[in-house]
């Protein structure tokens, strides 16, 4: 048996055992009905099985022939998106990197960030892209972005990650509201007020949610805001109690603007973490920008 598979013979068995049809899969593939034949026949003495029963006027797949269709589709779809990479990377910039951060993580990662881009401005055009985590795995995924720095959990098993850092997440209020004077608030009290949060899709409103999920908090009365900005001045307005990345709010808390509450049982954590799509191919000079990016934030990458 042959270790190696010809992707051409492959592509044309997958067109037979489709149309259960050597003429058929012929004129799907513009060649002749001989041809198609022949290559399935190689691709046979290849493998030293039989993939399909012919009878006159009809085939049908042997057991060999469906396992082998149960792989060979995903192959030639693997194939296909790793030709799509190749010419992608063909047609980029070879100094041009895009780079997308979650607005929950860009508190964390700010300094890094400006940083490495900075190092490398010589070099390279860094262009970052800055929107919430869930539309920045959509971009991973469809090749629009090398790589991003993401908070909270990444979705998709097609994206490999890194984590980069923790960002703590705390509950604050205004002065002016009932929990301010609260020392320790009890977790079942978190579904009595209405709670500014982000969207769905950002990092830090997925934390929130798994979190309440898992202690099977009753979810509360929610108020969206599609900026950290805007949900701490909505705290300030005592509009409702917030969750935010303590760095986002710290002035606030100086100041005392607003005021931290501690919530019995719970520890809010945003993970920070490097993501990129399972099919990446790095160039050398991502390579060193990722391993930049890593030391700004005090840990060595595997890259």
């Amino acid at each position: 048996m042959n270790e190696l598979i010809d992707l051409y013979q492959l592509r044309i068995f997958v067109a037979v055992a489709r149309h259960l049809s050597f003429t058929k899969a012929a004129e799907e593939l513009y060649i002749s009905q001989p041809t198609v034949s022949l290559q399935v026949k190689n691709l046979e003495e290849s493998l030293g099985t039989k993939l399909f029963l012919r009878s006159p006027g009809q085939i049908a797949l042997t057991p060999a022939g469906e396992a082998l269709l149960a792989q060979a589709e995903e192959i030639l779809s693997s194939s296909a998106r790793l030709r799509d990479l190749v010419e992608r990377a063909k047609r980029r910039d070879p100094a041009r990197v895009q780079v997308g951060v979650s607005t929950s993580a860009m508190l964390s990662v700010l300094a890094a960030v400006a940083g490495t881009v900075e190092q490398y401005r010589e070099r390279s055009r860094i262009d970052v892209k800055l929107a919430n985590s869930g539309s920045l795995q959509e971009a991973l995924l469809e090749n629009r972005l090398d790589f991003a720095v993401l908070s909270g959990p990444v979705d998709s098993s097609q994206l490999n990650t890194e984590e980069l850092c923790q960002e703590e997440l705390i509950l604050v209020v205004s002065p002016q509201h009932r929990w301010a004077s609260v020392g320790r608030l009890p977790l079942r009290e978190l579904s009595q007020e209405v709670l500014l949060v982000r969207e769905v899709g950002a990092g830090s409103r997925a934390v929130v949610d798994q979190v309440l999920r898992k202690k099977r908090i009753t979810t509360p009365r929610l108020l969206e805001l599609s900026d950290q900005a805007a949900l701490a001045r909505g705290v300030t307005l005592n509009i409702g109690p917030g969750i935010l990345p303590r760095r986002a709010v710290e002035c606030h808390l100086a100041s005392g603007l607003v005021r931290e509450v501690a919530v019995e049982g719970v520890h809010f954590t945003l993970p920070v973490q490097l993501a990129y799509h399972q099919d990446k191919l790095f160039r050398p000079l991502e390579r060193e920008i990722i391993s930049t990016l890593f030391q700004f934030c005090e840990r060595p990458s595997s890259q």
